[in-house]
């Protein structure tokens, strides 16, 4: 079980590096991004500021970095 933690927290790590270097490289706020991967912003807030999020907005993030 602490193996499957392990794996998300990096998921989680990852992912939040991604968002961040995104926001950066294209100059949106994160309102704006918001809107393009339709996650609620204050969640995206919450997650660039350490906490997790669902599984589904992970999937939308993910989604949105597939394209």
């Amino acid at each position: 079980m602490k193996e499957q933690a392990k794996v998300l927290s990096e998921v989680n790590e990852v992912t939040r590096s991604m968002v961040k270097h995104y926001l950066q490289k294209h100059e949106l706020s994160l309102n704006a991004f918001s809107k393009l991967v339709e996650v609620r912003q204050p969640n995206l807030h919450k997650f660039l500021n350490g906490s997790n999020l669902s599984s589904r907005s992970i999937e939308k993030l993910g989604e949105f970095f597939s394209k």
